[in-house]
């Protein structure tokens, strides 16, 4: 149970998460499709196989960018 002491704890670290989600969504929407690509052709290269591979069946896709024009990219 919360007391009255450790309730405003509380709310002050649902703000902070509160904040750093809508800095995270201000991110994404002011990112252009070119700076998204580079950053998810960045994040892809980082990435373990096994997470790739469960991405790749999540997604139901293989590679990041692939596409019938150009199957060898990534």
């Amino acid at each position: 149970s919360l007391t009255t002491a450790a309730f405003p704890q509380y709310m002050v670290i649902l703000f902070i998460v509160f904040l750093f989600q809508f800095g995270v969504s201000c991110s994404c929407l002011a990112m252009n499709q070119g700076q998204q690509e580079k950053l998810l052709g960045s994040s892809w290269g980082l990435m373990s196989n096994d997470t790739r591979i469960s991405l790749e069946k999540k997604l139901d896709c293989c590679g990041l960018f692939n596409d019938t024009q150009d199957p060898t990219t990534f």
